[in-house]
């Protein structure tokens, strides 16, 4: 049997998205974005809950997101999950989990227009001729 490590991700960016060089000259960046939950609630209505990921980029995936995105953007992602290992200040161990960007696309921004004077706009229940 295969193992798979893949993430699909759609959400929308939270942070600067900085293009670094490393010592060699090699591109990367670090960056955060927010997925949301939607939970129906008893009354009625969906709450939305946010769920936060850390996210990397190396090489030419990191040069595009740097020239193509930006803070408050929503973008569509294929990456893989990591572990890293790290000692904090107080000398504790750590892992934290990120997710290596393989590719990524823009979502369009949904710009929502007014509705047209006159418009009818059918609500939940009513019958749509489909």
């Amino acid at each position: 049997m295969k193992n798979l490590n893949e993430v699909h991700l759609i959400g929308s960016i939270i942070t600067d998205v900085e293009l670094k060089k490393s010592s060699k000259g090699s591109s990367w960046l670090s960056f955060a974005m927010v997925t949301n939950y939607y939970k129906k609630l008893p009354e009625g209505g969906l709450k939305a809950l946010p769920t936060y990921h850390n996210l990397a980029a190396f090489g030419k995936v990191a040069e595009d997101l740097a020239n193509n995105t930006r803070k408050g953007r929503i973008i569509d992602l294929l990456g893989s999950l990591t572990n890293q290992k790290y000692t904090d200040k107080s000398g504790t161990e750590r892992y934290a989990v990120k997710i290596v960007v393989n590719s990524f696309s823009l979502v369009e921004e949904n710009k929502e227009k007014p509705n047209p004077e006159g418009a009818q706009v059918p609500k939940d229940g009513d019958d749509l001729p489909f």
